[in-house]
């Protein structure tokens, strides 16, 4: 086996099917947006709001800028299931893509 070159860990093969399926999206996807969330992060893994908001931002070009603290608070709320006001990759996968298929408005 090759080396693991990462400056962070990696999802298993087990994870990225498991994101896949529940996301609908390909495994190459699960496996980019897990290193973007990771190198926006660093080693917590976890993401604080002020990260999130940069994230949308560039997710979602046309986003109201004057709504973007209303709508971060609004994905933390829904989706920050352990409340402890950061999101994992499990809770930022879901967000992400009810944002993209705009289930969250």
């Amino acid at each position: 086996m090759g080396k693991n070159l990462s400056k962070h860990p990696t999802l298993s093969s087990k994870e990225v099917q498991g994101y896949s399926q529940m996301t609908r999206l390909q495994p190459y996807v699960i496996q980019q947006i897990y290193e973007a969330f990771m190198d926006r992060v660093g080693k917590s893994g976890r993401m604080k709001i002020n990260d999130f908001k940069l994230v949308y931002l560039e997710t979602n070009p046309y986003a109201n800028a004057y709504n973007l603290d209303m709508d971060a608070e609004r994905v933390f709320l829904m989706y920050d299931t352990d409340r402890n006001g950061v999101l994992t990759f499990n809770e930022f996968i879901i967000a992400f893509v009810h944002m993209q298929t705009g289930l969250v408005a």
